[in-house]
């Protein structure tokens, strides 16, 4: 009897420890705290710009009224295809009729006047002048050779003195007479040389207003449709018309826009000027179509604009319609996704941004470290306190933490340095 209890003490003692050893390890692990860990990549951070974009049909043919116009009637309608040489408009052509008469009339006076101006100032007297001068100086050479000829005769007896005084009074006249043209002919091309630069300063004027002249009357001339009709000069769809019948349109105005049958359609969409700035001509885009067409589009940066006034970028790529097998139907406008497609140069450690920390001392993570034994494995996290060097949407790139380090994500509690810790 007495052995029996003695058996029965020691049962329930041997469960006492057994359940006290289970609690005080299950009391224990209730105040360790839960983790969950990420493990530190080698990789490139994902830069991409997410925007949306708009569709403009970048080659749109505009069809402008080259003068101001009296549209008579409109023969075709929005939505209709056109042809190259098919008619658009009527257009009451008599007005330009009309100034193109006096356009001519003012080339053919300006011409005239050119002409007239050219022959009144065309002087032949400087020529004459000069041929008589040239005259009258071998006139006086062969005076000279004549009173040498006669002072020989007068030293051989045969002349008187008269004779040779004849002949040096007919050589004062002649010089007399020479320096008189000399000076008559000085004064001619001192005139002449004015004449000719108040002839320069007026020819200049007329043939510019004739210059001008001539260039209107041959705008005037291509602009006046032909039997008044506006012919088409593409092959296209018409997307717009921009008058009515019996109406007038200015200069300069557009009348019809034609979208092409071989459409370039451009999208553009605008960044502020943060991350503008990081777009460069050549970065690959990404342009999504949405439901129903849903496609997605390879495309590249065309062009980059900046806005000074709005401080925003204007970034622009080509949607090439040929990379897609279904037809597509779209229109100007048309919103779409526009993902400039960048990556950073390659980081040794990347992890979420979640599991960045903060204290006085600056940015820090949890980093964790196992020590396994024969029985179980033990966790320790340490304080890690880290330089961001780059960052994308989601997650950064560390310095001081290694690849392949499994650094804390979430917790319930509060962590510290070297404590131990449960993974989850």
């Amino acid at each position: 009897m007495y052995k029996k209890m003695i058996l029965k003490i020691s049962y329930i003692f041997f469960i006492i420890i057994i359940v006290f050893t289970f609690l005080s390890k299950t009391v224990e692990n209730m105040f360790i705290p839960v983790i969950t860990t990420v493990t530190s990549e080698e990789r490139k951070l994902n830069k991409s710009i997410n925007s949306i974009g708009y569709l403009k049909i970048s080659n749109m043919i505009s069809i402008k009224a080259s003068e101001n116009w009296f549209v008579k009637r409109v023969l075709v309608k929005e939505g209709s295809a056109i042809r190259a040489g098919m008619p658009l408009l009527e257009i009451d052509t008599s007005n330009m009729l009309l100034q193109r008469e006096k356009l001519e009339l003012q080339v053919q006076k300006l011409e005239n006047s050119l002409l007239k101006l050219t022959s009144e100032y065309t002087d032949n007297s400087l020529e004459l002048s000069q041929k008589e001068l040239k005259y009258m100086d071998g006139n006086i050479k062969q005076i000279e050779s004549n009173i040498k000829r006669l002072n020989e005769l007068y030293n051989a007896g045969t002349i008187t003195q008269n004779t040779i005084d004849a002949e040096l009074d007919k050589l004062k006249k002649a010089k007399y007479d020479y320096e008189l043209k000399t000076e008559l002919l000085s004064a001619n091309e001192l005139r002449a040389e004015k004449n000719s630069l108040e002839l320069i300063r007026q020819k200049k004027e007329i043939e510019k207003e004739l210059s001008i002249n001539r260039k209107q009357l041959e705008q005037l001339a291509n602009s006046i449709p032909e039997n008044g009709v506006l012919v088409s000069e593409t092959y296209g769809k018409i997307r717009n018309i921009n008058v009515e019948n019996e109406a007038f349109i200015s200069k300069g105005e557009t009348i019809i826009e034609v979208t092409p049958n071989e459409a370039v359609y451009e999208a553009n969409c605008t960044l502020n000027s943060d991350i503008g700035s990081r777009v460069l001509l050549g970065d690959e885009v990404l342009l999504s179509i949405p439901e129903p067409i849903n496609v997605s589009v390879e495309s590249r940066v065309k062009s980059i604009e900046y806005d000074i006034e709005s401080d925003n970028y204007i970034v622009k790529a080509v949607l090439d319609t040929t990379q897609s097998d279904k037809n597509l139907v779209l229109n100007n406008g048309m919103a779409l996704g526009f993902t400039i497609l960048q990556e950073s140069e390659s980081y040794k450690c990347i992890v979420p941004s979640r599991v960045i920390r903060e204290d006085k001392f600056g940015k820090y993570v949890y980093v964790c470290h196992s020590n396994t034994n024969l029985h179980d494995t033990e966790y320790r996290v340490n304080k890690e306190y880290v330089k961001i060097q780059d960052r994308d949407n989601f997650f950064v790139a560390i310095f001081s933490v290694d690849t392949g380090v499994e650094v804390v994500d979430e917790t319930p509690k509060k962590l510290s340095d070297d404590m131990i810790v449960r993974k989850w």
